[in-house]
């Protein structure tokens, strides 16, 4: 079956993942490494369909994908008229991600998407500092990690090893370089954030690099806001506990 004909028949689906080209053509194909599937996204331009039991997700970057590819998918999913979940995963100064419960609303919302792609943000990087006291209302994993600290009384050495084997695969870990003036990765866990963005070849190649080089010299004021926090931690001794909101390519 086409892939029409796939999502005609609603879920579940067979997991499937088709790639649309510049000329709204649909391809099926293998799943791809992070790298290669980067590839696909913003050097080919491609948009992403992948088909799982109770899901359609459509990943793309707005600032690469071809016309014709969004073009077509809206259209797909206007002839479709079905109810059913689809993810709206695409890149727009950052990765966004949006549920809708029928083909129509995705339809409508990716052409608005493709309509605003060309709009710059105003604020790039936004950073709160609360009370630690509201640690207790955070996600488990910085609970955990300020635990640990009260445990340790500050001390890394004195970190429970089950604690920090926990905890590892999860964190940044910075440090400072009289030479470069500035903080330099000196650990980046498999499973961070920052590790899933950028990918396993990323993480290799970070580490003992400047914070904002590996990034990218275009997220240099996001590092320089965010080291701000980061030396005031170096010098005190005492956690700080921030909501940062940010935009990373």
């Amino acid at each position: 079956m086409n892939l029409f004909q796939q999502l005609r028949a609603g879920p579940p689906f067979d997991s499937q993942i088709w790639w649309i080209d510049e000329k709204g053509v649909e391809h099926l194909n293998e799943p791809l490494n992070p790298s290669n599937e980067d590839k696909f996204l913003r050097h080919l331009g491609l948009a992403k369909l992948e088909l799982l039991p109770g899901l359609v997700e459509i990943t793309w970057d707005t600032g690469f994908v071809h016309e014709a590819s969004m073009v077509a998918l809206a259209e797909l999913f206007m002839q479709l008229n079905l109810d059913v979940t689809i993810r709206l995963s695409f890149y727009y100064h950052g990765w966004v991600h949006e549920i809708h419960k029928s083909s129509f609303l995705a339809a409508e919302r990716i052409e608005e998407i493709q309509k605003c792609k060309s709009v710059a943000l105003l604020h790039e990087t936004l950073i709160k500092t609360c009370s630690l006291s509201d640690v207790q209302f955070a996600n488990h994993r910085i609970r955990k990690g300020f635990q640990s600290w009260e445990k340790s009384k500050g001390l890394f050495e004195k970190i429970d090893q089950s604690d920090l084997a926990r905890i590892i695969p999860h964190v940044l870990m910075f440090r400072p370089d009289e030479k470069e003036e500035n903080l330099v990765y000196s650990w980046v866990g498999m499973q961070s954030t920052a590790a899933k963005i950028n990918g396993l070849d990323w993480v290799e190649e970070s580490t003992g690099e400047v914070a904002h080089r590996a990034f990218g010299c275009e997220t240099q004021s996001f590092a320089e806001k965010v080291n701000v926090g980061y030396a005031k931690t170096m010098i005190s001794g005492e956690p700080l506990y921030q909501h940062i909101l940010t935009l990373v390519r």
